[in-house]
């Protein structure tokens, strides 16, 4: 017979279960702690055990060693069907009376169930209960490892946090692969709960996206469809069957292509002629738990048709100065086309594939489909078209045949491009401009758009030939407070004017300096307008009038502004800050040329900031203490002087070195301990005189001389 006695030096307390382990075969495996006993009154510890977190328990067996850390229950059903939970019970006895403990707090095994998930397809579904019933506290700080056992290997796959029981694992490049998983949870101590590690075979179900074609366009120099898209996203993506539409309302596609490998993404079509009709085309992605034997299964639906940008004959009548273009617009983008872009080059003899150099004429809407190039170059010779595509919100492009005709008329510059619009100074621009170099010369008129006016005024003008750029100098401006539209107008010798160079903005800078946060902050008007627009803006400073300018960061075109400098790494400069900017252009121009435009420079200070300390004691052992000195950013140190008076105005300290702080000495002595008074003078980064005055507690550690 037991009998349970009041609390005493016979009375043990229970085993405190660490942690348990499950196996396949339904052995059960119980570690705990052992209880202590110094008077030797041990007996036996009971293992209990129950289907259910709140009992009943039963004896599972009995351990007669007190210092056993583990039992082996035996006798499961295997594979196990359900969690089992364990409580300890230590017996004693005095030789007289026999005692029990209370019951152990209830710990339980991990039971792990792994089976493939149906909705969705493609995961093995895992879950388990925790081993720490409600009123059993869990260890802090642990957490669940997910392992995976895979051609005799096992690895972690995932960590959670305590608490989550559920996790599903995507299956991804298995094609009926035997799989077995566990959970492992690893305590304070060094214990491990193992969880059984069911198993079975797994196929990776879940098809690859279908691919996102970024282009069908055409390559000039081969007259070849080439086929571009976007990688698939799917990890275990094997490679791509390429489709050739063609009909419409749907299209009907045949398989003409297979391109391997996840991110080999061009497929060019050697067997279409491109010269009379659009071509069109479709992908589907496959992974490798489909054969490439017939029947060719791709994983993904076929894609969307993407039909070519198709251009036309071009219209010309002898000595018109124009010729009018046509196309068949790209279709097959998601967001459709946002502009076409139309690119022409000039050749005196018959051109050969791939050796000319195109120029954009113009950027038209994506609902246009037609173009007049005027202006053609004024002399015998092929001129060659073709149409670029640019779709909306995805950046992708698609060129189109090339179509070439030949005309004659007077010649004239193939391009004129104002490359720069750039701010020299608060009351002058310099205005760059790209030309075709010209047999005969022609005049190039600069005109600025009237800030009161209204219309274009005619600011300088030079007649050259035979040269690529040419530069003007406009004066008298007010660069720092507005922005200056330029252009340049080309009239030949005839009298005739012959082109329009795009627009040249200039900018305009604004900057004001964050004294709280040690932040400058920089604004400016957008640079405008290069045919291909701004790619980024450089930002560039001066610090301190030091004539070394520096660029410090770049922005794309459309980040957010203002910039913002942060300053505080130059705490011990003077505080002033001279900014510029530089516009860089998104290529390419006609010209080939990548431009830059520079604006004006703006300058901020930042206002010196001074902390003073209310103390010194001499005799501290920490210098920041036993030493007086204020700390001071932004100024001008060399402008520094701090003066110490003794209360009757005698001058105890004088300094113009501001590392050279007061270390409470007067003529090799310490000075008397009391109140002293200070005097600070300093000029910030504009030469502006800052003074301080104040008090300073002198305290002498005692034994200090």
């Amino acid at each position: 017979m037991f009998s349970i006695g009041m609390a005493s030096g016979q009375q043990l307390d229970p085993p405190v279960i660490t942690c348990i382990q499950l196996f396949d075969n339904g052995d059960v495996t119980v570690n705990w702690d052992p209880v202590s006993d110094p008077g030797g009154n041990f007996t036996q510890y009971n293992v209990l055990s129950s289907a259910s977190t709140g009992g009943p328990f039963s004896s599972e067996g009995i351990v007669t060693t007190p210092g056993t850390t583990s039992y082996l229950d035996t006798g499961n059903p295997a594979p196990p069907t359900q969690a089992t939970y364990y409580q300890m019970v230590t017996h004693s006895t005095d030789g007289t009376s026999n005692y029990n403990s209370n019951p152990s707090l209830t710990v339980g095994c991990i039971f792990l169930t792994a089976v493939p998930s149906t909705n969705p397809l493609g995961y093995a579904s895992l879950n388990w209960n925790s081993p720490y019933p409600v009123n059993t506290p869990a260890p802090t700080g642990i957490q669940y490892e997910v392992w995976m056992e895979k051609a005799g290997s096992w690895s972690m796959i995932q960590t959670l946090p305590f608490g989550v029981t559920n996790w599903s694992y995507e299956i991804v490049e298995m094609c009926d692969e035997p799989l077995k998983f566990q959970i492992r949870l690893t305590i304070p101590s060094g214990c491990t709960f193992l969880s059984n590690t069911p198993g079975g075979v797994y196929r990776d179900l879940i098809s690859p996206d279908i691919p996102i074609i970024t282009s069908v366009t055409i390559n000039h120099t081969t007259a070849r469809a080439w086929v571009n898209w976007e990688p698939s996203t799917a990890a275990d993506t094997k490679g791509y069957l390429i489709y050739k539409c063609s009909g419409a309302n749907p299209p009907t596609t045949s398989l003409i292509g297979t391109v391997m490998g996840q991110n080999n993404t061009q497929f060019i079509d050697l067997g279409t002629n491109t010269s009379t009709g659009p071509v069109q085309y479709a992908i589907a992605a496959f992974d490798s738990c489909y054969l490439l034997t017939p029947p060719m299964v791709p994983a993904s639906p076929i894609g969307g048709c993407n039909r070519s940008i198709f251009l036309q004959g071009p219209v010309y009548i002898n000595c018109d100065d124009f010729i009018h273009l046509n196309w068949q617009h790209y279709d097959g983008w998601n967001f459709g086309v946002g502009s076409y872009t139309i690119y022409h080059a000039y050749s005196a003899t018959p051109p050969a594939p791939g050796t000319l150099t195109y120029t954009a004429l113009a950027t038209v809407n994506g609902n246009v489909t037609s173009y007049t190039h005027h202006g053609i170059p004024q002399q015998d010779g092929f001129n060659s078209y073709y149409i670029e595509g640019h779709a909306l919100q995805t950046g992708y492009s698609a060129q189109s045949n090339l179509q070439n005709v030949f005309v004659t008329y007077p010649a004239a510059p193939a391009y004129v491009y104002l490359g720069s619009a750039s701010v020299i100074s608060n009351d002058s621009t310099r205005i760059t401009v790209d030309i075709s170099p010209t047999t005969f010369p022609h005049e190039f008129r600069l005109q600025r758009y009237g800030l009161n006016s209204n219309q274009w005024i005619d600011i300088a003008s030079q007649t050259v030939s035979f040269i690529s750029q040419i530069e003007f100098i406009d004066k008298g401006l007010s660069t720092d407070v507005f922005s200056y539209d330029y252009r340049v107008v080309v009239k030949n010798g005839c009298g005739d004017f012959v082109d329009t160079t795009n627009l040249g903005s200039t900018m305009v800078l604004d900057g004001i300096a964050n004294k709280e946060l040690f932040v400058n902050l920089v604004d400016w008007t957008d640079y405008g307008d290069w045919d291909n627009d701004v790619l980024s803006y450089r930002v560039y400073r001066e610090i301190d009038d030091s004539g070394v300018e520096e660029m410090i960061g770049e922005l794309n075109a459309n980040a957010n502004r203002p910039y913002q400098d942060d300053v505080s790494e130059f705490l011990f400069t003077k505080g002033k800050f001279c900014y510029r900017i530089e516009a860089v252009e998104a290529p390419t121009s006609p010209s080939g040329i990548e431009h830059t435009a520079r604006s004006g420079e703006i300058c901020v200070n930042q206002d010196p900031v001074i902390w003073i300390p209310n103390s010194l004691w001499v005799g501290d052992s920490n210098p920041l203490r036993s030493t007086f000195a204020p700390v001071i950013s932004f100024a001008n140190f060399d402008t520094y002087r701090m003066i110490i008076f003794s209360r009757w105005g005698d001058i105890l300290y004088d300094t113009t070195d501001i590392n050279a702080p007061w270390d409470g000495m007067f003529e090799g002595s310490t000075a008397q301990q009391g109140v002293y008074v200070y005097f600070i003078t300093i000029k910030d980064g504009l030469g502006r005189a800052i003074e301080k005055r104040g008090t300073v507690n002198l305290l002498v550690q005692k034994g200090v001389k």
